[in-house]
């Protein structure tokens, strides 16, 4: 926002979308607020300071808390340290707070944040929830999510995109069918994922057959 011009209006502007969101939910589903990395670097890599940091989630927490959201999802991380700064933002709310990353194929965020190190720390901030979102798609996924599950015996969550991109035409196209989504839905169920949904590239015929794949189990 404040890229825009706008970030005087940061509490305004996120209180109302958590308000638009929780109407159009109309109490049959949950609301969550998404909270995204600032998108600056940490010093020393970067000029943003661990108290500027703190005070832009803070202030985005608690304006989304204001607006009626029923938890948080921290995502798209790849710095642990800024994932904890937010975390513990969101967890001052007294809501609920998942936290998942960015992985690459490697197995690793591009900050080189690994799967244990996420854990140890991240449950240390106060997350309930943790996984990963965003970066790669179901199939690359799936092996980091086992070695979530290797090391993890809380809650986690499981959010890869409807396949890795690909610049065709010079459009970005995510290849991964709703029934792919779905198939990898019901793998990651059986390792015992307990919130699965999509990210970048997923659209509602994606989330409508995984959510009929999973219904009843």
């Amino acid at each position: 926002l404040g890229r825009c011009d706008l970030g005087n209006q940061l509490q305004e502007v996120i209180k109302a979308g958590a308000e638009i969101a929780r109407q159009a939910a109309d109490g049959k589903t949950f609301v969550v607020g998404s909270i995204g990395p600032t998108g600056e670097l940490l010093e020393p890599y970067g000029s943003l300071t661990l108290q500027q940091a703190k005070a832009v989630f803070t202030e985005q927490s608690q304006a989304l808390a204001d607006g009626g959201v029923e938890g948080f999802f921290i995502e798209t991380f790849t710095s642990l340290e800024e994932a904890e700064i937010a975390v513990g933002a969101a967890k001052q709310t007294g809501l609920p707070v998942a936290c998942s990353f960015a992985f690459q194929p490697s197995g690793a965020t591009v900050m080189g944040a690994k799967p244990r190190q996420i854990i140890e720390r991240i449950a240390a901030a106060g997350a309930e929830i943790i996984g990963a979102n965003c970066g790669i798609g179901p199939r690359q996924l799936f092996p980091i999510m086992e070695q979530f599950k290797e090391l993890y015996s809380g809650l986690t969550i499981a959010q890869p995109n409807a396949g890795l991109p690909q610049l065709i035409e010079g459009k970005t196209v995510f290849p991964a069918t709703p029934e792919e989504m779905a198939k990898y839905a019901l793998r990651f169920r059986d390792l015992g994922i307990n919130i699965i949904g999509g990210c970048c590239g997923t659209k509602p015929e994606h989330i409508r057959a995984m959510a009929k794949a999973l219904r009843g189990r």
